[in-house]
């Protein structure tokens, strides 16, 4: 079950630290168990980050010095991940900053090399179950990782893939216009006529042949092939010659009468 987290009261505070007060004043380690029973409702872990986050004013803040890197590396040593008392040892950083600030930073086992595929794919498959909980991530499945390294790293992921989506679809989209399809049809008794078909609507289609002609089923005022106007022509030609010829003939014949 899952509590309800509140608000501190100005009366928590006090008497938070007057507890705390009380055992820094007998030179006793700061016991958080015993600490949260002079502040009824507050857990151990309630009664250490509301200390070290908000009341402590000798906590410092920003970027760590060599000096307390070097407290830190000594602390870890000799009391293991025990946060409360390895911030005591460092004095100026708080439990939280210093479990954060080793485990993303100084801790010999981060593995800061090139990424692998193999890694990656632990990651995404990490996301796909926890989503972006990167502390669960690091537990189940990248423990040599850090989670801010999860992080930056899952970012990167997302903005090649999201580049690499926006490039296709330009590409996709430049050979589509670019696209253009030579056909060649025949129409039975009015030869082959050739057509070029673009997809882009600016371009207009070429025909090589007959482009005033109006097919028959059109409608009215439909003009005849220009190949078969020719032909009629010829025809006709032909028949003026045999008329002159038999005109010569009729004429020759009554001047021999």
């Amino acid at each position: 079950m899952v509590r309800e987290r509140r608000k501190w009261t100005q009366q928590e505070d006090s008497l938070l630290h007057a507890a705390v007060q009380k055992a820094l004043t007998e030179s006793k380690p700061l016991l958080w168990r015993k600490i949260a029973e002079a502040v009824p409702g507050r857990t151990n872990k309630d009664c250490r980050r509301r200390w070290s986050n908000s009341l402590n004013v000798d906590f410092s803040k920003g970027p760590w010095s060599e000096s307390e890197d070097e407290r830190l590396w000594n602390a870890v040593r000799k009391n293991g991940t025990q946060w409360s008392r390895v911030s005591e040892a460092v004095r100026t950083r708080n439990s939280d900053q210093c479990s954060s600030h080793w485990s993303q930073t100084l801790n010999p086992e981060i593995d800061y090399s090139d990424w692998t595929g193999k890694e990656d794919e632990w990651l995404m498959l990490g996301v796909q179950q926890h989503g972006t909980n990167w502390t669960s991530i690091v537990a189940d499945y990248l423990p040599h990782r850090t989670s801010l390294a999860l992080k930056n790293r899952y970012a990167s992921l997302r903005g090649k893939l999201k580049k690499a989506t926006t490039t296709k679809t330009i590409d996709d989209s430049r050979a589509i216009n670019s696209f253009k399809l030579p056909l060649v049809f025949s129409i039975e008794g009015r030869g082959t006529e050739a057509v070029t078909i673009a997809n882009n609507s600016s371009e207009s289609s070429s025909f090589s042949d007959d482009e005033d002609y109006e097919d028959e089923n059109d409608g009215e005022g439909h003009a005849s092939p220009p190949h078969e106007n020719s032909q009629a022509t010829r025809v006709i030609s032909h028949q003026q010659q045999q008329q002159q010829q038999q005109q010569q003939q009729q004429q020759q014949n009554c001047q021999i009468c």
